[in-house]
């Protein structure tokens, strides 16, 4: 997308857990054409993540179907309306509020510690940097950069959100049949499950949650005692 709006790029940089990063060297004439550049990285991700989860289903392997997981994962928390992030430039093009906005909710969730990692406060720095240069205007883009109304700006709406969801739905797919860690090395074992996954994934994720549940309920029901 920067290489058709004629837009110059940095290399790209792969940071492990994350994926791969490019940064704009010139801000895009419009809002529409900084959202289109924003929602194109995950789209693309998206269908990668979708691809490999689909690829996993149909060999049997958990291997695929937990690389597609992550691939969701990722694109879903590169959405997050915050600066430093393709959702926050997506929500900077929709109204330059909009971040300010995103980077409360993200200090709220790192403050509640839904989302505990390191990585994040560097996102949660740069969000900060963005609405600090918009409030100052350090870094303040052209008043034109933000006339986007009417019919482009809904598209850039239905297009953002219809990215999330669609990220959410192959999530959930994907969870189908999706065993848990614990669970595949049970099996390894050779020790008996007393049942299998649900339809919704069931136990997906419990085993990364398991040091916050206080009861063996969950341990006593899946492994037969």
């Amino acid at each position: 997308a920067m290489r058709y709006y004629g837009l110059p790029f940095s290399p790209m940089l792969f940071i492990p857990f994350v994926g791969a990063v490019i940064q704009m060297q010139k801000l895009p004439a419009t809002a529409a054409q900084s959202a289109v550049v924003a929602l194109a990285g995950p789209v693309v991700g998206g269908v990668a993540a979708g691809a490999t989860a689909f690829a996993g289903h149909a060999t049997g392997s958990q291997l695929l179907m937990a690389l597609g997981d992550w691939g969701f994962m990722i694109n879903l928390f590169n959405l997050l309306p915050i600066g430093g992030l393709d959702g926050g430039r997506v929500a900077d093009a929709l109204h330059p509020a909009l971040p300010a906005l995103g980077l409360v909710g993200g200090v709220g969730l790192a403050a509640s510690g839904a989302i505990a990692n390191p990585i994040f406060y560097l996102v949660l720095l740069s969000g900060a940097f963005q609405v600090g240069g918009q409030l100052f205007g350090f870094s303040q883009p052209p008043p034109a950069h933000y006339r986007m109304t009417g019919g482009p700006m809904i598209a850039t709406a239905l297009a953002y959100v219809g990215c999330i969801g669609s990220l959410v739905a192959g999530m959930a797919l994907n969870n189908v049949g999706r065993k848990s860690p614990r669970r595949i090395e049970a099996e390894q074992r050779g020790e008996i499950i007393d049942r299998a996954p649900t339809g919704g994934g069931d136990g997906v994720y419990d085993d990364y949650f398991a040091e916050f549940d206080d009861s063996n309920s969950r341990r006593d029901d899946r492994w037969g005692g």
